[in-house]
């Protein structure tokens, strides 16, 4: 496709873009794009526009091509012998050539590198296929929208009583820069059983897959100070050693272990904390009421919008624009 004005495209289809109000959804109809697909190219209709705001874009080079793209556009690349979903903006930070899956279908070596100039960004929903203008282009790739896919069409999002939305993060790296892992975020955006649209992250490393104990140590220290059976119980340390302290109701020390955060395993397994780290746990995990705060709804993804309404059409409310 050929680059061309924000403004100049869709002032024929009876928008201004530097009219447009920003985050705002303006429904369009009667227009098409020719839109990539893994069968082949395809026309399918635009059903709305979305004015994001300016910014500093990330500059792709690859087979003698240069992509202006936003820093949350999210290539699928090779890393560390994994592949995986990673923001443009963390690609940016590893200074090196890296290997992306093409369109295409095939893999091209690219480097990335900041820009310096901003740039207009209008988000375009094709057919609920998320895609946006950058520098006159346009990428079919999701960058505002929702980039999830739902395995077993409409049957799993209508039967199933729990559906979890899993997104790839940040790379995890250990010494001299190796990576060794990646972050992870689970939302439920259904639960029969339970309050939805509540998140948690977590590691998975690669070789290793999640390593529970350090899990529930960043909970724990998260999570604070609380008491247990009248004792003060808490686990922390931002350095190399942490520390677990347990004080009795007269402000009396009468438990404390030093260790490295790899070997809080074991310190689970010691009898003798082992009791205090469970009710710590019990507390950080077991929430007798969930507050507003605890609901984080994404309202530019479609899967999490749809599946809100779903069920609120199910506990029978009317969400008619009537």
């Amino acid at each position: 496709m050929q680059k061309q004005q924000i403004s100049k495209f869709f002032e024929e289809a009876g928008f201004i873009y530097h009219e447009m109000e920003v985050n705002r959804f303006y429904p369009i109809t009667g227009w098409e794009i020719l839109t990539h697909t893994p069968e082949g190219n395809d026309w399918r209709k635009v059903t709305h526009l979305v004015r994001k705001e300016p910014c500093v874009p990330v500059i792709v080079k690859f087979n003698n091509t240069q992509l202006l793209v936003s820093p949350e556009h999210r290539f699928w690349v090779s890393c560390g012998g994994a592949e995986c979903w990673v923001e443009a903006v963390d690609l940016v930070e590893e200074k090196s050539e890296v290997r992306l899956l093409h369109e295409n279908g095939e893999w091209v070596v690219a480097t990335f590198e900041a820009g310096t100039h901003e740039i207009d960004i209008l988000d375009i929903t094709v057919d609920e296929v998320e895609s946006y203008f950058s520098d006159g282009v346009l990428s079919h790739n999701t960058m505002y929208g929702d980039p999830t896919a739902v395995p077993g069409g409409n049957a799993i999002p209508f039967h199933a009583s729990v559906r979890i939305k899993l997104g790839a993060g940040q790379q995890v790296k250990g010494a001299n820069d190796a990576v060794i892992g990646i972050n992870v975020s689970a939302k439920t955006i259904k639960n029969k059983v339970g309050p939805p649209f509540r998140s948690a992250s977590f590691q998975i490393h690669f070789g290793k897959g999640i390593v529970e104990h350090e899990e529930i140590f960043d909970l724990l220290r998260n999570f604070g100070k609380d008491m247990v059976d009248d004792h003060e119980v808490a686990i922390e340390g931002a350095g190399a050693w942490k520390t677990l302290t347990v004080m009795n109701s007269e402000g009396v020390n009468i438990l404390t272990r030093k260790f490295y955060k790899n070997d809080f395993g074991d310190v689970m397994k010691d009898p003798e904390a082992s009791r205090w780290i469970e009710g710590l746990l019990e507390k950080a995990m077991v929430k007798t009421q969930i507050q507003a705060d605890d609901i984080d709804i994404d309202s530019e993804s479609y899967e999490e919008v749809k599946s809100l309404a779903d069920q609120l059409t199910e506990s029978g409310y009317d969400i008619s624009p009537e």
